[in-house]
């Protein structure tokens, strides 16, 4: 059964989470002139066949990249809050996002997949294993708030009787 209560130490680890990812990816941009070298050294060398700076630069993708990092923070805070007062309409951006962050990590993936794979196929075996079970536990969570999603809906339309944890 579903409860209304959302148990601080999930909700903070989510939040922790991202905070995590956004300092990683500020820590990317600080240093992007040696990911740059990096790069170019890897494509020189043969390692890497596709070129990062043909679509849109290194910079601009670590930009973009924490952004959306902050969004995403955003956006599970206010998950967090429609979770707390049982507000339906604040899941909602949380779900959007996370399942557009879902369909980016799988390009993602079959992009590593398909341009690392004839050069360095024990390290794309490893990075498409790691990238699934990540979009498998994005999926896990995501389906754990379309179902809380789905309770309250059916809650305030009077399908089902409040429950005793669900009330304050």
């Amino acid at each position: 059964m579903l409860t209304a209560d959302l148990d601080l130490k999930e909700g903070s680890l989510l939040v922790i989470g991202a905070l995590i990812y956004f300092i990683c990816l500020v820590l990317a941009i600080i240093f992007n002139e040696w990911i740059e070298d990096r790069m170019d050294g890897l494509k020189e060398q043969g390692y890497i066949s596709f070129d990062l700076t043909g679509f849109m630069s290194w910079f601009v993708m670590l930009i973009l990249s924490a952004v959306l990092a902050f969004v995403y923070i955003v956006f599970t805070c206010i998950m967090m809050y429609g979770c707390r007062e049982e507000r339906r309409v604040f899941l909602m951006p949380w779900m959007l996002m996370t399942t557009l962050e879902i369909f980016a990590m799988l390009v993602g993936i079959i992009m590593t997949l398909v341009s690392l794979g004839n050069y360095q196929p024990v390290y794309s075996a490893v990075t498409g294993i790691l990238g699934f079970i990540a979009c498998g536990i994005y999926i896990y969570m995501l389906l754990v708030v379309v179902s809380y999603y789905q309770y309250l809906k059916d809650t305030q339309d009077g399908y089902y009787p409040p429950t005793e944890m669900s009330k304050h």
